[in-house]
């Protein structure tokens, strides 16, 4: 009985934990400096994130290629907006949506902002997901020309102060 008891702990706790191990997001910030241009892409679990929007929003997004992501594009889009800043010179930052791109288990958002001047000194707010999952992490990748710079954003570090011109 106590080997059956056992038995049966490990198998809930491994799928637990096969169901979806980490949780992480994937941001990518790149500089257009030519056309003052700012293109950012949100990669998000697919799942994560439609569970993400039913609980904040009570709406049931589905991001499949059949899906109804079109109905809800602008609460989307509200989220992205309010849990992923770039201030500069005590602005934020608005961005326009360019599409998204789907594949087996994630999702690609993809934004653009366009700057009346060069961004150099600013600071990213990043609370992606955090809402859902206290151990989330969110990766940036920041690119300007051929540098690139990782950060990572967590519950604890949800903001960093980037200087461009030290790329």
């Amino acid at each position: 009985m106590f080997l059956f008891i056992k038995s049966f702990y490990l198998l809930l706790i491994s799928n637990y934990f096969l169901m979806h191990p980490i949780h992480v997001s994937v941001t990518n910030l790149e500089f257009q400096s030519e056309n003052n241009t700012i293109s950012l892409s949100f990669k998000v679990f697919t799942d994560d994130f439609q569970l993400l929007v039913n609980q904040l929003y009570d709406v049931q997004v589905d991001l499949s290629e059949n899906g109804n992501y079109e109905l809800h594009k602008e609460k989307i889009d509200f989220y992205f907006q309010e849990h992923f800043k770039i201030i500069f010179k005590g602005k934020e930052l608005k961005f326009t949506n360019e599409g998204i791109k789907r594949n087996d288990e994630a999702v690609w958002f993809f934004y653009n902002i366009v700057t009346k001047k060069e961004v150099k000194t600013f600071v990213i707010k990043n609370s992606l997901m955090l809402d859902l999952y206290p151990d989330q992490k969110n990766l940036l990748i920041l690119k300007k020309g051929k540098l690139e710079k990782g950060y990572q954003f967590n519950i604890k570090n949800k903001e960093y102060t980037i200087n461009a011109d030290e790329y």
